[in-house]
């Protein structure tokens, strides 16, 4: 099987996953259906996908939060989120400081 973490790592990168769908993603890529992929890459990683492109998610929030003076609402929108109160609140889940917090910390 082809290396499922690395697939929807680059998909991410390549902002594959906010255009189409995982179940396109499974099907197109390795033949299998969203839930076999699912199940797999859980295996695999010990993530479910969603949570894994999350992780991905905040680590990129995370560099731009440190590096660059971006806004919030900017930054959430490049890591793929469409709305900055889910980012915020998704973000403080993961970290447990908001994203303005941690800028600060």
């Amino acid at each position: 099987m082809i290396d499922s973490r690395y697939v929807i790592h680059k998909s991410y990168r390549d902002n594959a996953l906010l255009r189409a769908s995982f179940h396109a993603l499974a099907k197109e890529t390795f033949g299998i259906s969203r839930s076999h992929l699912s199940r797999e890459f859980k295996k695999i990683t010990g993530f479910s996908p969603k949570e894994y492109l999350i992780q991905i998610r905040i680590s990129q929030a995370k560099l731009l939060l440190r590096g660059s003076s971006i806004s919030i609402d900017d930054i959430s929108s490049a890591i793929g989120f469409h709305d900055t109160a889910h980012f915020i609140q998704t973000f403080k889940k993961a970290e447990g400081i908001t994203p303005l917090k941690f800028r600060k910390f």
